[in-house]
């Protein structure tokens, strides 16, 4: 490699930044869609069924893709049982055709895209039966109205189709395809119509038809002698109006027109018997009947005859058909269902014109038209009234023949009803132009867009911002509310950062946090010991949305552990509090011992001079040997702000940002006495303004010490808290009144009772009589497994909490009731369609009868059930829980106010500027002079004191970094668990079937919060971890929350775990898991522990690779090298106060002797950091300036914001952000001499550094509660090195020679 005479970092020399690059997710992977839904009642007809349990579904994605490859989405393609569908995301490809049968679609998205089939539709569920009366006549089945008139039943109306409203930035749409859908409904057929009851004529026989007489009938009824004598059964002994015997008859018959038959014939006999004359009158049916009137004509018999005649020819209950029955109309079918609407902006007008759309009206269906009833049969008949006469009688009475013929006409018919059409849908302009900006949406991309960043792929994180931060920042951009302010934020930050070529957190590529990679290790630890405990109930809580009706069943014990983590948190903030105390109480004992040895000091001081040991010259070394000062400075420790304001980065529920205050920036060392006092005045400010706060939780001692500061008016937050919950009760126990009464109510009804009771005698009694018991009595068990035994429930509570769970357990049993209810409705309501399209004959009709009448006393309970329920839903309840707002106000406040004290604390602590050390030779020869044998022993003794003191300083400056890391981390957690609980009792007060999707939604939010806090610290334990080792920490450490989350979730059924385990072959992410059976053969579900061994297991992975890369060789720690600056740049410092020695290597004696790189120092010890920094004695030699006055000569060398590294194989690229302030290490000078030549030699001390951490020794112990120390990184041989003079230029005429002395150090 070629090398140049000045530098290793030429112009054409490639720098690469070893940027973090992980694999992140896809916009369509499934893992981003979330899908939420809830449960109503609908309140009619709804896809056919009356008062169904319907869902509300919300489905949220980057990228929704319907095009059946994502089994997530394609469970949704086809739904009857969504009243409303909420679609959100990003982009939405729509290639198949989604049929949400009736439901109302939103649409909120940038994109929205149809191809292929692609389309939706939101045409409900057609009728597929015609309307069928429950209640029918008894003889034929016909239906009847409520007034017991015949009428068929008319048809129900077609349901409106779903209306769709599209809040879309950008619409495609195929060319001649439609896409969107919205007819309505046909109306249901009207009930077929049918014939009205036959009604015989007046007389006339009971039936419509009659059976015909056929002339051997009337020879028959002629010879029987039964009707006349023993000597008349012959047909040639009797004379007809056309003649004598059969031909007589015959030509009688033949006088019936053809097509006519005889349905009834009066045959008149006339005989005489010894003296007398008789008429037999018989009356011949077609039933083969005669029935016989016998007259006697013997006076009058010309008269006689004719009156019998006359008689016989009116036909007196005649037997004859009728005409046929008369129609009932058919039923109106039912009015077709209107179009649903479709709402766009404006910008869609012409797009959605054309076949794009289809809104039709539901179609119009015409009812049966009904022909009358068929005439009676025959439906031509004849009449027949004749006399014959006995041969033998002669000729005073004439035989006579009638035939009377008519005709029968079917009944009356009935024409078909039209039924009419639903009215079309319309297109309405009326949603504004960036309505697609909702705050579902901007969370959705802003979260996935930071996630996609946090991988390290920034381009394609602001591809995926570029339109939203587009309209975001113009001129139109909309007023958006509250609950997209956290979104607006993240994207906002985004893009500034990626304009700025900026990582996820605002740091330029390449940067490495100022510390070290063991402190920010350390840090993680601490956060995760919080966070992971919030962690485990939210993730609980989640879990619990899995089912609806046993998160209601489990809402309760969430609710109860809540409130436990609410008092852990609190006592964990006090325990904060507590310890912020006991450090002020060091600090205030530890100054007081300090201040004693200070006065000690200055006794020794004064004794010193009146032995005559001090001289006017030796002031400058007499602060270093008497004041202690300094020994309070090296007990603060390096502070790091950022940690304490960790709340700037983290967007959600609890969120707090705090503003550090603008660290000190001067040259002047700060003065120690200073510094304790405002450090131990900021930490008594906290505690004196945060005492109201936890004073329920003082001992005597600390109520005795606080008691001026304590505010008898002001609640602490255990009060306020308890407040809070109070009037949450007391709203509760209103609810819990009307509860009571309801349950009541119910326990009394017979007819509802049982839907309470458990028993499978009761389930048996509920499900008798349906058409498939034994699913519907499975489906009747389930709800039952729900439903709470009250009767044994206790479990020792106090009676108010008691009876608060006993009153929601009610509440609970009553929703599983009304499930039980809708589950038996839904199961009558199917089986009495299913009859309806199965009605064949009279049989089956009485089945679905009986079906019918089921269904009719299951919605009479639902009824019932409905209005002894309290109406109280979402909206009621949290228009109530807002009261409470006030109260959660001041919880808020008061968590707030101790997160600013520990930012107030941090901000005092990082103000500190350190002075030189108070050790050096001059100052050990001053000791010497001054004190001689006689002050030696006390002076040793004083600073013993002082050594133990600074101890118990630094002890207590370590407490106050951990307490306000802790705060900023419990403070959120504990504002975001009152809101929890908040939204638990609002979800608990609405009487609902399901849970609120808006607590699912915050839960998933605290969740991310906690996880967002965690993967900072990572992110700075990885950066530091880069710059120390030239590499990646790796997508194992990247991904720590993930695994221990996966870990989590498989412990939480350890057999099933085990299992799980031993049949996985770990690779990937997980190769960092070599202990992984450990986990498969744990019992119980110990998640906290599990987490730990994943914890570990990442660490050891670190702790083998860092051994590995420094079994490869390296510099020795303690390898020293000394530099000389060369004389122009000695020169440049004496001139002008400063000098730019460019790159620190580019000064190594030799470095450039040696060509070849395998031999040269620099390439055989990649990684190289300077480790130390010294003046060695004798190696700055100046010419004094006799004009100068100053007593202290102040060297400052200032390392550049870049910091690159040779890994042995290539130049990378690392820095500070331009705003931080550069590493530099100061030299002080107090002590002179002069040499020969007039040359003065300064005598340089390093201001103290810490020591360098052992990053190997903290990953193999890995143990949650160390002392978090922060130590800054080492920089690098590769920066720029400047060198100023900041005190005591004027002493400096020019400077003969100025060597540095480097140890060096490599991982």
């Amino acid at each position: 490699m070629a090398m140049t005479a000045k530098s290793l970092l030429g112009p054409d020399t490639v720098t690469e930044v070893l940027e973090e690059r992980f694999p992140c997710v896809g916009a369509r992977d499934p893992s981003l869609i979330q899908i939420s839904e809830s449960e109503s009642l609908a309140p009619g007809v709804f896809n056919t069924l009356e008062k169904p349990v319907t869902r509300h579904v919300q489905v949220v994605g980057v990228e929704l893709v319907w095009n059946g490859s994502v089994q997530t989405l394609d469970s949704l393609r086809l739904l009857r049982d969504v009243s409303r569908m909420t679609v959100i995301a990003d982009r939405i490809v729509i290639q198949e055709a989604l049929e949400w049968k009736g439901a109302q679609v939103d649409v909120f998205a940038r994109h929205l895209e149809f191809r292929g089939k692609g389309s939706i539709s939101t045409v409900p569920e057609p009728f597929a039966t015609m309307a069928w009366s429950e209640f029918r006549d008894s003889d034929n089945d016909r239906p009847l109205n409520e007034e017991g008139e015949i009428m068929a039943k008319a048809g129900r109306d077609g349901q409106a189709g779903g209306t769709i409203t599209l809040n879309v930035g950008a619409l495609v749409i195929p060319e001649g395809h439609t896409c969107f859908i919205t007819d309505g409904a046909p109306g249901e057929m009207g009930e077929k119509g049918g014939l009205r009851p036959h009604k015989p004529f007046k007389d006339g026989p009971a039936t419509k038809s009659v059976l015909p007489v056929t002339f051997d009938a009337v020879k028959t009824a002629v010879c029987d002698t039964n009707n006349t004598h023993n000597d008349l059964g012959k047909l040639s002994v009797w004379k007809t109006a056309y003649g004598v015997g059969e031909d007589g008859f015959k030509k009688c018959w033949s006088k019936v027109p053809a097509g006519y038959t005889v349905t009834d014939v009066r045959l008149g006999l006339q005989f005489q018997q010894f003296l007398a004359r008789f008429q037999s009158t018989l009356f011949v049916s077609g039933k083969g009947d005669v029935d016989l009137v016998r007259h006697d004509v013997t006076m009058n018999a010309v008269k006689r005859n004719t009156e019998i005649f006359d008689d016989m020819q009116l036909f007196k209950n005649t037997v004859a058909p009728s005409d046929g029955e008369d129609a009932y109309p058919s039923g109106k079918a039912g009015r077709g269902g209107d179009a649903g609407d479709i709402h766009s902006p404006s910008a869609w007008l012409e797009a959605l014109k054309g076949n794009v759309v289809q809104q039709k009206g539901g179609a119009s269906r015409t009812s049966a038209e009904i022909a009358g009833g068929n005439p009676g049969t025959p439906s031509n008949y004849a009449l027949i009234a004749m006399t014959c006469i006995q041969t033998s009688i002669g000729e005073i009475v004439v035989p006579k023949l009638h035939v009377h013929t008519s005709s029968r006409k079917a009944g009356k018919g009935c024409k078909p009803v039209e039924g009419a059409e639903g009215n079309p849908g319309s297109f309405k302009a009326d949603v504004d132009t960036l309505a697609w900006l909702e705050p579902r949406l901007l969370w959705a991309v802003a979260t996935y867009a930071r996630q996609v960043c946090a991988s390290g792929h920034r381009e394609q994180a602001w591809n995926i911002l570029k339109p939203y931060w587009t309209v975001l920042v113009s001129e139109d951009a909309p007023a958006l509310g509250p609950d997209a302010a956290a979104s607006q934020q993240i994207i906002r930050t985004l893009v500034q950062n990626y304009q700025q070529n900026l990582d996820l957190y605002g740091n330029p590529p390449g940067w490495v946090p100022r510390f070290s990679t063991e402190s920010y290790l350390k840090t993680y630890q601490v956060e995760r010991r919080f966070s992971c405990q919030f962690l485990a109930v939210m993730d609980k809580a989640v879990g619990l949305m899995s089912s609806m009706s046993q998160g209601q069943a489990m809402l309760a014990i969430m609710a109860e552990q809540t409130e436990d983590v609410i008092e852990q948190i609190r006592q964990d903030l006090f325990a904060s509090y507590g310890r912020y105390d006991e450090a002020r109480d060091e600090l205030d004992a530890a100054g007081a011992v300090l201040k004693t040895a200070q006065k000690s000091l200055k006794s020794l001081e004064a004794r010193a001079r009146e032995l005559g040991r001090i001289r006017e010259s030796d002031k400058a070394v007499l602060k270093a040997v008497f004041d202690i000062s300094g020994a309070v400075l090296e007990a603060i420790p390096v502070y790091q702000p950022m940690l304490a304001a960790v709340g700037t980065i983290v967007k959600g529920v609890g969120e707090y940002v705090v503003e550090a205050t603008d660290k000190h920036d001067g040259d002047e060392p700060t003065d120690g006495w200073e510094a304790l006092e405002e450090i131990g005045k900021v930490v008594g400010d906290t505690l004196d303004a945060n005492a109201d706060a936890f004073k329920d939780l003082f001992d005597e001692h600390l109520k005795e010490k606080y008691k001026t500061k304590l505010d008898p008016e002001t609640e602490d937050l255990r009060t306020q808290v308890a407040q809070l919950h109070g009037e949450l009760g007391n709203q509760q126990r209103e609810d819990n009144e009307t509860m009571d009464d309801a349950y009541s109510q119910v326990m009394q009804s017979p007819d509802l009772s049982e839907l309470l009771n458990t028993g499978k005698d009761a389930a048996k009694l509920l499900v008798e009589g349906a058409d498939n018991r034994a699913n519907l009595q499975r489906k009747i068990e389930e709800h039952d497994l729900l439903i709470t035994d009250l009767d044994s429930f206790s479990d020792g509570r106090p009676l108010d909490g008691l009876q608060n769970e006993l009153c929601w357990r009610r509440k609970h049993n009553l929703r599983q009731a009304r499930a039980k209810l809708n589950t038996l409705l839904e199961a009558a309501q199917e089986e009495a369609r299913d009859l309806e399209m199965e009605i064949v004959d009279a049989t089956r009709a009485a089945t679905l009868k009986a079906a019918l009448e089921r269904k009719k006393q299951l919605a009479d309970k639902q009824d019932k059930l409905d209005k002894l329920i309290p109406k109280l839903g979402k909206k009621d309840a949290e228009d109530k829980i807002k009261k409470q707002n006030k109260t959660f106000s001041k919880i808020v406040d008061g968590t707030t106010g101790i997160v600013k004290g520990a930012a107030e604390i941090g901000a005092s602590m990082s103000k500190v500027v350190r002075g030189p050390a108070p050790d050096g030779e001059a100052v050990t020869k001053a000791k010497d002079k001054f004190l001689g044998n006689e002050l030696k022993g006390e002076y040793d003794a004083v600073l013993k004191v002082v050594a133990e003191a600074k101890a118990k300083l630094a002890s207590a400056f370590t407490t106050l970094q951990q307490c306000n890391q802790a705060i900023a981390t419990q403070a959120s957690d504990f504002a975001g668990a009152v809101q929890c609980s908040v939204d638990i009792s609002r979800n608990r007060q609405a009487f609902s079937l399901g849970l609120d999707v808006g607590l699912k939604g915050a839960f998933v939010a605290m969740q991310r919060q906690a996880q967002d806090r965690m993967a900072y610290y990572l992110y700075l334990f990885r950066r530091a971890f880069a710059y120390e080792f030239c590499q990646s920490a790796g997508e194992a450490v990247a991904n720590l929350n993930t695994l221990t989350e996966r870990i989590d979730k498989w412990l939480k059924n350890s057999d099933a775990a085990a299992r799980r385990l031993s049949k996985t072959n770990i690779d990937g992410d997980e190769a960092a898991f070599t202990l992984m059976s450990v986990l498969a053969e744990m019992e119980g579900a110990d998640v906290s522990s599990a987490a730990d061994v994943a914890f570990k297991n990442t660490l050891a992975e670190l702790a083998r690779t860092i051994m590995t890369n420094r079994l490869r060789g390296g510099a020795k720690v303690e390898h020293e090298l000394t530099i000389p600056v060369p004389s122009e740049h000695c020169t440049a410092l004496a001139e002008h106060g400063s000098a730019e020695l460019g790159e620190f290597i580019s000064h190594i004696p030799g470095i450039w002797d040696i060509k070849d790189p395998k031999q040269n120092y620099f390439f055989r010890n990649p990684k190289l950091r300077v480790k130390q920094l010294k003046v060695p004695t004798g190696g700055f030699l100046f010419e004094r300036n006799p004009l100068g006055t100053s007593k202290t000569l102040r060297l400052v060398a200032t390392f550049g914001h870049a910091l690159p590294l040779w890994d042995g194989e290539r130049f990378l690229s690392f820095r500070l952000a331009a705003s931080e302030k550069p590493l530099e290490i100061q030299f002080t000078a107090n002590s002179f001499r002069e040499e020969t030549d007039g040359l003065w030699a300064a005598e340089f001390l390093v201001d103290k550094q810490e020591p360098i951490d052992n990053l190997f020794k903290t990953l193999m112990v890995a143990t949650t509660g160390q002392s978090v120390e922060y130590t800054e990184l080492n920089p690098s041989f590769l920066s720029d090195v400047t060198l100023m003079i900041t005190l005591g230029r004027d002493l400096v005429k020019s400077i003969q020679s100025f060597d540095l002395r480097v140890v060096a150090t490599a991982n």
